[in-house]
C-alpha cells in the first residue's frame, strides 16, 4: 500500500496540512474528529460507532446508534470536507487522506494528478432541459383558466392569498446552477463544462480565483446556466395555482435577478439553497442561514444566533437519502410578500413544493402539540424532513414551524 511508504512523520504532515486549511480552521469540531480518527489510525485501533460516540462525542454506555445518528452524520460531513479540501487547497498533495464509505478508519492513498476533477456536461443535455422548460411555459399560457381551483387552493387560501388576490404582479424566480468551462486542449477547439459545489455565483468565482490565481486563466465564466429537473416539476405544480389569478406573472432565473425586480412584485423562489444568488442575504434577514459544504441549515434567534440546526444526509446520487424541505413566507421590502420553496437536493425541493401546493397546508402542520391559526397575511418559517430516492419523496415530517410577525 502507498501508506506503507510513508513514515509517521510524513503521515502527520499530511494531517497538519489539512488542519491548517481554511475550511478546517473554521471548524474545531471536525478538526478534533479528524485528529481523533487519525490517532486511532496510527495506533492501528479498529473503530466502531459506539467507541467513537463515547470517546469523541462524550456519550455514555446507554448510547444507542439506532436512535442517535450523530456519529454517522459527522463522519459523512467529514468525508465531504476532505473531498472539498482535495479539490481546492489540497489539490497538489501527492497523497490523499480518506475515510472509505461504510468504515470509520483512515486510509491514505496516492492522489491522481487530475486535481480539478471536472464534471463534464454535454451542451445537448442543457438544450433538452431548455426545450422541456419551453414546452411547459407554452402549455401554461395556452391553457389559462382563471376560474380553476387547483388542489383545493382557493383565492382565500392563507398561503397563497397575496399571490392570488393582491394586485401586484407575481415574479417566479427559478434557481439555476452556476457553471464554468475550461478548454480541453491548447487549440481551444472544445470546452469542458465544470461545476464546483461551493462556487455558485460570479462573486464566489471571483473570490475563488483570487485565492487561486493560477486557475484564473484556466477556469472561465460560462454565459449560460443549468436547471435541475426538480424546477420543471415544481413549476408544473405552482403555475396552475398562481394562474388562477388575473395578475401578471413573470419568470426569471436567479442568476439574472436584480434587487429592482423585487420591489414591485410578489416573489416566489423555487430551487436549491445554493442557487439563491443575491437572495442568500435576504434569507438570512428572515433568520435562516445555510452552509453548502458540508450542507447544514440553521434557524437563528433575534440576535442572529443559531437556535436550531438541521444536517441533511445526502449520499451519492441514486441512493435513498434524507433532505430538508424549507418553506418561508415573509414580508418583503416593498410591501410585498416573498415565498421561498427550498431544499438542499431535488427531493427537498419537490417535497417542499408538494406541501405548499396542497390546499390543506395549514391542516397538515396542525397537530396535538401545534395549533396554527393563520392571520392575514400569513407569514411563517417551516422545515420538513423529506426522505426519498432520486427525485421521489417518500416520507415527510414537520420538524419546525414558527409564525413570523408582520
Amino acid at each position: 500500500m502507498w501508506s506503507d511508504m510513508l513514515n509517521d512523520f510524513d503521515k502527520n504532515s499530511l494531517l497538519d496540512e489539512i488542519l491548517k486549511s481554511e475550511d478546517f480552521q473554521r471548524s474545531q469540531k471536525y478538526s478534533e474528529l479528524l485528529s481523533y480518527l487519525f490517532e486511532a489510525y496510527l495506533e492501528g485501533k479498529q473503530l466502531k460507532e459506539m467507541i467513537i460516540a463515547i470517546e469523541c462525542f462524550g456519550k455514555d454506555a446507554q448510547f444507542n446508534p439506532s436512535d442517535d445518528p450523530i456519529v454517522r452524520v459527522y463522519i459523512g460531513n467529514l468525508r465531504k470536507k476532505l473531498e472539498h479540501y482535495y479539490l481546492t487547497e489540497g489539490k497538489s498533495s501527492p497523497y490523499k487522506l480518506d475515510i472509505p464509505r461504510g468504515h470509520y478508519d483512515i486510509q491514505i492513498t496516492k492522489q491522481e494528478p487530475a486535481a480539478l476533477n471536472p464534471k463534464n456536461i454535454h451542451p445537448i443535455y442543457l438544450s433538452i432541459i431548455f426545450l422541456l422548460f419551453t414546452i411547459i411555459i407554452f402549455l401554461w399560457f395556452g391553457g389559462r383558466n382563471t376560474s380553476q381551483v387547483v388542489n383545493g387552493v382557493t383565492l382565500s387560501n392563507p398561503v397563497w392569498e397575496e399571490f392570488l388576490q393582491n394586485s401586484k404582479p407575481t415574479l417566479v424566480v427559478l434557481g439555476d446552477h452556476f457553471f464554468m468551462y475550461k478548454y480541453r486542449d491548447d487549440k481551444k477547439n472544445s470546452k469542458a463544462y465544470i461545476r464546483y459545489a461551493d462556487i455558485n455565483s460570479p462573486q464566489a468565482y471571483h473570490d475563488f480565483v483570487h485565492k487561486h490565481p493560477d486557475l484564473q486563466s484556466e477556469l472561465q465564466l460560462l454565459d449560460f446556466t443549468y436547471m435541475r429537473p426538480s424546477i420543471a416539476w415544481s413549476l408544473s405544480e405552482i403555475l396552475p395555482i398562481i394562474k388562477t389569478s388575473d395578475n401578471e406573472i413573470t419568470l426569471k432565473l436567479a442568476s439574472e435577478l436584480l434587487w429592482s425586480d423585487m420591489e414591485n412584485h410578489n416573489v416566489i423562489f423555487i430551487g436549491q439553497f445554493k442557487t439563491l444568488y443575491i437572495l442568500e442575504e435576504l434569507l438570512k434577514s428572515f433568520q435562516v442561514e445555510f452552509e453548502a459544504i458540508p450542507p447544514a441549515l440553521s434557524i437563528l434567534n433575534e440576535n442572529m444566533e443559531k437556535k436550531q440546526s438541521f444536517i441533511p444526509e445526502l449520499p451519492d446520487q441514486g441512493k435513498y437519502h434524507q433532505d430538508y424541505g424549507v418553506l418561508i413566507k415573509a414580508k418583503g421590502t416593498g410591501n410585498n410578500s416573498i415565498l421561498f420553496i427550498l431544499g438542499f437536493d431535488e427531493v427537498g425541493v419537490i417535497g417542499a413544493t408538494k406541501k405548499v401546493a396542497a390546499g390543506d397546508f395549514v391542516e397538515t402542520i396542525n397537530s396535538d402539540s401545534l395549533i396554527v391559526t393563520p392571520e392575514s397575511p400569513f407569514y411563517f418559517r417551516s422545515v420538513f424532513k423529506i426522505q426519498g430516492f432520486r427525485r421521489t419523496d417518500i416520507e415527510s415530517e414537520l420538524l419546525y414551524f414558527e409564525p413570523i410577525q408582520n
